[in-house]
């Protein structure tokens, strides 16, 4: 697994961030304790450290740097080494053709701007009362977080889902305005903060006969795409169709829970049921296109979350009674269903009691790259960082686990020519080697956040939250080398 660099300058104040040009006399580092005959990095003038630290991969020099202090101390003192470890621990890249005259102090300012705010959140406490609507997961846009509250009424077992905006800044919620239906059992959202993309999802329930109960229900959804800027109130101008319709038979309107998600130009809906299984559906949200169909339940596995690993990959994550489990499906635009026979890799996750770890989340980064005209830096195809999370809420206080491996490992295993597509992989045989664990001890809460830099809880009278990137600048350093600049 992957180690980051960020928080490199955590000792000494930085002097001079340029690689050092000294007299002859100062070109030897001075050794204060005897030399042990090995390892004695001294001996060598510092022009040749340096150049040999510039040429190496941005990964090399991160290794280096975590093994020995003398090196971390030169990354940490020559702002070109500085900033390609920065680069790399964030998972970006400099963008080929962008003018090199751009000073690489800037560069750096940039970088960490880029990535402040969850740095912000990270270290912000709030003491006056969070009162969430709803337990539940919850995401997150400029500080403002997004999620739906849940209504019920009448003495049918109908609800009514009411989708609001709350902003840690203002302490203050906004509803969406909404098309209220009669009919109307649910309501779910997500969105893109790149593309500007809003999608709010209502979900209804009729029976073909009008409302005779020996008939089918039938589920109709209806995806609105919005804006987030005009938070949900003006159609999306990329999409050729303001709603996107699906309906298909449910068994029943109770224990149904839908995800959505986005990726790009896909936009993807599961629909799982209780006890029938779930479904999948995808389009092409800018040309209104159904990519992917289906005509009934795929696979009777409980799945709990799922996300889009390319334009053409998708990753579950199920939970089975003795089993959980990742799997990566293929998405043939060819074809008009998904099922298990398009399976292209399954990985077992360790065995944590399943009595008590029930619901699994995935949490990434962002699908897409982030670049824009004013930054000379993008994110790697492979700088996502996914994290598997769970709770248990058997025990006091709540336990937070949570599983942490990059994009670029998934991305090995789907390229291994000799292994079988069917073989299911062992944790013992991939986990270890290649994720990080953390558990974390909390107590109930009415709220979460987490993507690939923050795992978060939401109380109702503070927040709290726990880091698992161990290289992530803490925010008096950052003001320490006058690296946040104006903002």
């Amino acid at each position: 697994m992957r180690q980051g660099c960020m928080g490199f300058a955590s000792g000494a104040t930085l002097q001079s961030m340029e690689p050092p040009v000294a007299s002859s006399s100062r070109n030897k580092i001075i050794v204060t304790e005897a030399p042990s005959g090995r390892g004695n990095l001294g001996l060598f003038p510092i022009e040749i450290i340096l150049r040999i630290l510039t040429n190496l991969t941005y990964w090399d020099l991160i290794r280096c740097a975590g093994v020995c202090k003398f090196l971390h101390g030169s990354v940490d003192r020559v702002l070109q080494l500085l900033y390609n470890a920065e680069l790399d621990a964030e998972g970006y890249i400099d963008v080929v053709g962008v003018d090199d005259s751009v000073p690489v102090r800037d560069r750096l300012k940039l970088l960490v701007r880029r990535c402040h705010a969850w740095r912000t959140l990270y270290w912000h406490q709030r003491t006056s009362g969070i009162n969430l609507r709803k337990p539940g997961n919850l995401q997150v846009a400029s500080g403002t977080f997004v999620c739906q509250s849940v209504d019920f009424f009448d003495t049918a077992p109908r609800k009514k889902g009411i989708l609001y905006q709350f902003s840690l800044d203002t302490m203050a919620e906004k509803f969406f305005e909404d098309d209220i239906d009669d009919d109307l059992c649910d309501a779910y959202e997500t969105f893109d903060v790149g593309q500007d993309l809003l999608v709010l999802g209502n979900v209804c329930y009729r029976r073909d006969d009008g409302g005779g109960f020996a008939e089918p229900i039938v589920a109709r959804h209806s995806l609105r795409l919005r804006t987030l800027s005009s938070n949900g109130s003006s159609p999306h101008p990329d999409a050729s169709c303001e709603v996107l319709l699906l309906s298909f038979d449910a068994p029943s309107p109770e224990n149904t829970e839908t995800l959505v998600r986005i990726a790009g130009t896909l936009l993807g809906v599961v629909v799982q049921h209780a006890t029938q299984g779930f479904c999948i559906a995808v389009w092409d949200w800018k040309t209104a296109h159904m990519v992917v169909n289906f005509d009934g339940a795929l696979n009777r596995v409980p799945l709990c979350d799922f996300c889009f690993l390319s334009l053409h990959q998708i990753m579950l994550v199920c939970c089975a009674p003795s089993d959980v489990f990742l799997e990566v499906w293929s998405l043939d635009p060819d074809s008009s269903t998904v099922n298990s026979n398009r399976q292209l890799l399954h990985l077992s996750l360790p065995d944590v009691g399943v009595e008590t770890y029930k619901a699994f989340t995935i949490y990434h980064g962002d699908f897409q790259s982030d670049a824009s005209q004013d930054v000379p830096f993008v994110k790697r195809s492979d700088g996502r960082v996914y994290a598997i999370g769970t709770c248990s809420f058997h025990v006091t206080p709540t336990s937070e686990l949570c599983y942490v491996f990059h994009h670029d490992f998934i991305s090995s295993m789907l390229s291994d020519t000799t292994r079988n597509l069917t073989e299911v992989i062992p944790w013992n045989d991939w986990g270890p080697r290649n994720t990080r664990a953390f558990l974390r001890r909390i107590s109930p809460a009415n709220g979460s956040v987490c993507n690939e830099r923050l795992v978060g809880r939401f109380y109702t009278i503070g927040s709290v939250s726990c880091d698992h990137r161990r290289y992530a600048w803490r925010a008096h350093n950052e003001s320490e080398h006058n690296l946040t600049g104006s903002r």
